[in-house]
């Protein structure tokens, strides 16, 4: 723009060059004229190059506004690819944590359960193990049961022989027992225990002993005609195991089972600690006595479950001891309203400590009978 100016004005000042020695000598009033329009052209070439400047501003400023706007977006696509790239680096990282905990936990579970299946195995084999001892064990004592078994019925046949020999021998003479068979060896065909066992019948068996035997006999039951009962069951049953024809015999004794609330009671009756009442009434108070207590574990389960305490277990007790009660009147006719009263027959009957006990110290006694 300056050059196309400067041009211009070139121009402009060689046209009035080649013009001046053409123009002829003017006037005053004619040099008035031209300075004004001199003036004039050279306002308006410089209002020309005033607007040339400021459009060129104009320009400049809005390539400047351009140049930056470009750069923003520059800047603004280069920092949302670097916010990518980091969310993608964030990602991986954070996948590859994953990955990396899930076979952290996949190995610990592998160990775990290879820990459990050792422990199982080992546990297993340990109770194989117990198993198979007791199974021994138990062989070897039905093992030993049975010879001892068979040497002691070997032993009771032959001093029941024996004893038969000596009760029902000759009176005049004493048979003896035929010598020892012995074999091409000489060997005695009895050992020496089997000796020394007929020795021991010969010396039990005595006619002195007979004798004492028969006297004893005919005392008790010259008591037992005067109406005197007999004073030591001990000595009449000693007197049995020494007579000549008590063999003991080797039979499995078949087990009673007694309930030990059973054995209470008849200790609690021979002592008179109770009122008189069928042995029915007082086995079917103590069965149901019994019952009670095996219900109060789950009282007091469901006190827990229920938010209750021992005061709410405590009533339920008493509501079981109570229809025990009145069971017991019905049973005993004995129409007794007196609770108190109830209460001590009924724990003397089911074998508690005290009489007259109370309700919560009954409750309390069933609980350390159940270790509660």
């Amino acid at each position: 723009m300056q050059k196309l100016q400067q041009q211009h004005v070139e121009s402009d000042e060689s046209e009035k060059e080649e013009e001046v020695p053409k123009s002829k000598p003017k006037s005053k009033a004619n040099t008035v004229n031209e300075d004004k329009r001199k003036r004039g052209e050279a306002s308006a070439v410089q209002k020309v190059l005033e607007l040339k400047r400021k459009k060129e501003e104009e320009e400049r400023k809005k390539e400047a506004q351009e140049r930056q706007k470009e750069e923003q977006e520059k800047a603004k696509k280069k920092a949302e690819a670097e916010r990518e790239k980091l969310e993608m680096k964030k990602k991986k990282d954070e996948e590859k944590r994953r990955k990396e905990e899930e076979a952290k936990q996949k190995r610990e579970e592998e160990k775990r359960k290879q820990a459990d299946e050792e422990r199982e195995r080992l546990e297993r084999e340990e109770q194989e193990r117990i198993e198979e001892q007791k199974e021994k064990e138990k062989e070897k004592m039905e093992k030993e049961k049975e010879k001892e078994k068979t040497e002691n019925k070997m032993e009771i046949e032959k001093v029941q022989k024996a004893a038969t020999s000596q009760v029902f021998g000759s009176d005049d003479e004493e048979e003896e027992f035929p010598p020892p068979r012995r074999g091409k060896s000489g060997i005695s065909a009895f050992d020496s225990d089997e000796e020394s066992a007929d020795k021991k019948v010969n010396e039990k068996i005595t006619p002195e002993k007979k004798k004492k035997k028969k006297e004893k006999k005919k005392k008790r039951k010259k008591k037992e005609a005067n109406g005197l009962e007999a004073s030591d069951d001990e000595f009449i049953e000693e007197d049995d195991k020494n007579d000549e024809d008590y063999i003991e015999e080797d039979q499995p004794k078949k087990r009673k089972v007694i309930r030990s609330s059973s054995i209470e009671s008849r200790k609690r009756r021979r002592n008179g600690n109770v009122q008189t009442t069928t042995n029915e009434t007082i086995e079917e108070a103590m069965e149901d006595i019994r019952a009670t207590v095996l219900k109060i574990p789950k009282l007091a389960t469901w006190a827990a479950d229920n938010n209750r305490g021992h005061n709410d277990i405590i009533k339920k007790v008493s509501s079981y001891l109570n229809q025990i009660g009145e069971h017991i009147n019905k049973k005993t006719d004995t129409n007794d309203t007196n609770s108190a009263d109830m209460w001590n027959w009924t724990a003397k009957t089911c074998g508690f400590k005290r009489g007259g006990i109370a309700i919560q110290d009954l409750y309390m006694q069933l609980c350390d009978e159940q270790e509660m």
